[in-house]
């Protein structure tokens, strides 16, 4: 299996509050880590699996209640 990171912009972030939200969301969708800057709004989430599984990551970024941006996924192999 194979380790990727995804960086997104996530614009609507406001508080800790969202920060946890977030991460409780992508932690159980499967993902390894989760840091996000709430200052510039970037997040920066590790996976493993395949690089297209970034898409559903975004996917759990809308469903929580959160506009994504995905700006590359990065292969840490």
């Amino acid at each position: 299996m194979n380790k990727y990171q995804m960086i997104v912009k996530i614009p609507n972030i406001h508080c800790v509050g969202c920060l946890t939200r977030i991460k409780v969301s992508l932690i159980g969708q499967g993902a390894t880590a989760v840091d996000i800057d709430l200052e510039t709004h970037i997040g920066k989430i590790t996976f493993d699996g395949d690089e297209i599984d970034s898409k559903e990551y975004v996917k759990v970024l809308e469903k929580t209640g959160y506009n994504a941006e995905l700006l590359t996924v990065i292969s840490l192999d």
